[in-house]
């Protein structure tokens, strides 16, 4: 359906209000005739060949990639916005920075991998990939209630607390982590676990089928999420079970992007150092960049070593038959299939 004022009107008519159609884009009727082309700003793409007319400017920068190719022939992983190369994947900067501070604080309670990336889905989820903590500023990365005055936001379940004066994503992480304990600590035990499903997941968080009856609620039986479909029924196990998949899909992606690009930075900065050309201050500059470059690879090497050992030890272990759970590529192993976003709790 198109939004009204929003049609592409062919700029040889007399109605040029509205040129533009995909992506926003400027379609051009030079090349190929009306409505074919759209123009980029650095090249001229061919909506029908799904190929750019001309070479990359940056071509030289991806030897192994064709020059013709959008996005590296890969447009869910990558983005182009002008035609000049890939840009970073999606939720890159969340991925890369507040996600593995989250992996770090859960490896710091004793969670397995798979338990690291179920608390990052979490966020994902409760935050929209951070974007809803960062926004409001108040940095609430799980959907964490208070009955005080500390709040910056209110969804339908209540106030969402305020961290930006508490630590922030750390005081966030702690105060998570610390909830979690009092109210749900078989939750806690089970983010330790090489291995569990959906189900284990409701029952930890007292969601799904495990969602307390009325009288359970009257008693202090909490559930984590209250959130219910058109039938009422709660499907937050599933919801974060699938979210796994994802999180692994998109982290793993992320790190390697951002190791590519911190290796060909490093090899620039070698250069400039080879030179011996450089002033004491901007030789201190370089290397200390280096440094920092070299030390967050081997940060994100680890996370994604981390992860492929996952999925090794799980496919070895389903090969043998000693376990039905899986590791969130596959899904949840239930019949449940709706998934819902979360406000509060």
């Amino acid at each position: 359906m198109l939004q009204p004022g929003r049609q592409y009107n062919n700029p040889t008519a007399a109605d040029t209000s509205y040129r533009y159609g995909f992506n926003g884009k400027d379609k051009s009727n030079e090349v190929n005739g009306t409505g074919v082309d759209y123009d980029y700003g650095a090249r001229i793409y061919d909506s029908r060949l799904g190929r750019f007319l001309s070479k990359d400017p940056l071509s030289d920068d991806f030897p192994a990639w064709s020059p013709y190719v959008f996005a590296m022939n890969n447009p869910i992983r990558f983005t182009d916005d002008g035609g000049l190369g890939v840009g970073d994947p999606m939720h890159h900067d969340f991925l890369t920075t507040v996600a593995l501070d989250i992996y770090d604080a859960s490896k710091a309670q004793g969670a397995s991998t798979l338990g690291a990336l179920l608390v990052i889905s979490q966020a994902e989820i409760e935050s929209t990939w951070g974007k809803d903590a960062i926004s409001s500023g108040d940095y609430n990365l799980f959907g964490t209630m208070t009955a005080g005055n500390d709040y910056k936001r209110t969804t339908s379940q209540g106030k969402l607390k305020d961290f930006s004066n508490s630590g922030k994503y750390a005081g966030s992480l702690q105060y998570y982590f610390k909830r979690n304990e009092t109210k749900w600590p078989n939750f806690m035990t089970l983010i330790k676990k090489d291995n569990f499903t959906s189900d284990d997941i409701d029952q930890a968080f007292n969601t799904g089928a495990d969602y307390p009856t009325a009288d359970q609620l009257m008693k202090g039986t909490y559930a984590y999420n209250s959130d219910m479909d058109a039938a009422g029924n709660n499907h937050y196990g599933t919801a974060l079970f699938k979210q796994i998949a994802t999180t692994k899909r998109r982290l793993i992606a992320s790190l390697d992007y951002q190791i590519a690009a911190n290796t060909k930075t490093i090899a620039d900065i070698n250069t400039k150092l080879a030179t011996g050309k450089l002033s004491k201050e901007d030789t201190d500059k370089l290397t200390n960049e280096k440094n920092q470059l070299t030390s967050n690879n081997t940060r994100y090497t680890t996370v994604e070593n981390d992860i492929k050992a996952m999925d090794q030890t799980s496919s070895t272990t389903s090969t043998t038959g000693t376990t039905t759970s899986t590791t969130g590529t596959t899904g949840a192993t239930t019949s449940k299939t709706t998934t819902t976003s979360t406000t509060g709790h």
